[in-house]
């Protein structure tokens, strides 16, 4: 299909022409629980903390990014119902947990599996330079440092995450055959 760009913006419009609401409820439902969840462990986190409240938050984090993965696997499919012309219903938010959430889940690990190995020089740069860093002043912040790397660690799951939401289910598309 070789549209040209001012053609597929029409299409699109038509598309979502009168169907505002549910795929904007959907977006806003598929944001406002992982944010409701991840909150409280938020609200908890303070300059210095234990290490087993810092460990159970980054968990928490790591568990919260999977669950807004399959919530992102729901809006791709409300998304591709919207092109298809097929019906759509606020329900389809959670579509990921009820067909197959351990595929979507297994391939969110593996994606973040794959981020991480591919930001391993960065990590090891970052460990390498607050370990190696001799001056007075850096020995005053080491909870910082230690965040900092841990932070980087938690954003690579955030994006990978991201990339993670472009699984889509194996369906026939209604223009093949023809």
């Amino acid at each position: 299909m070789n549209l040209p760009c001012k053609e597929l913006k029409r299409i699109a419009r038509d598309n979502l022409n009168g169907n505002y609401k549910i795929p904007m409820g959907a977006f806003l439902a598929a944001t406002l629980i992982p944010l409701a969840v991840e909150l409280p462990f938020s609200m908890l986190q303070k300059d210095a903390q234990p290490l087993p409240v810092t460990i159970m938050f980054y968990v928490a984090e790591f568990l919260i990014t999977l669950l807004s993965m399959v919530l992102s696997v729901g809006i791709l499919q409300l998304h591709l119902s919207l092109a298809r012309k097929k019906e759509m219903t606020l329900g389809m938010v959670f579509y990921g947990f009820k067909n197959h959430p351990d595929r979507y889940i297994i391939a969110g690990l593996l994606l973040i599996i794959a981020t991480l190995i591919s930001c391993i020089p960065v990590i090891t740069g970052a460990v390498l330079f607050f370990v190696l860093d001799k001056s007075p002043a850096a020995h005053d912040s080491g909870s910082f440092r230690a965040d900092v790397v841990c932070t980087g660690i938690v954003s690579a799951f955030g994006s990978s995450a991201d990339e993670g939401t472009r699984i889509i289910k194996d369906q026939p598309s209604d223009h093949e055959g023809k």
